[in-house]
């Protein structure tokens, strides 16, 4: 499904984004796959599903105590990549796993 802007908030684990991710920050967001369904001795490989994405907020983390941080990103039509192509897949990929997010862009 096209979407001209969305805003989506993932929940990221501590250690899964910079500890100083702040609002302005391009960020590309990873899948990493439950190891609990790729099995044991066998990690999955991580997606690459939206690129060079807005932050618009960050709260928690560990400073405030919270064992993840809710991180809210914005979303148009340029963001997503590969075969992950809408909304709808991006979702369902991250369903099946962890967000990490890495700062891109200097």
């Amino acid at each position: 499904m096209p979407t001209d802007r969305a805003d989506v908030s993932l929940a990221v684990a501590v250690g899964d984004a910079p500890v100083d991710l702040a609002a302005g920050d391009l960020v590309d967001v990873y899948a990493v796959p439950d190891p609990t369904l790729t099995g044991p001795g066998r990690p999955g490989r991580a997606d690459l599903l939206l690129e060079a994405v807005p932050v618009l907020t960050v709260r928690g983390g560990v400073a405030l105590g919270d064992a993840a941080q809710q991180v809210v990103v914005g979303l148009d039509d340029s963001a997503f990549t590969g075969p992950r192509g809408d909304l709808e897949d991006v979702l369902g990929t991250l369903a099946q796993g962890s967000p990490v997010l890495v700062r891109v862009g200097g």
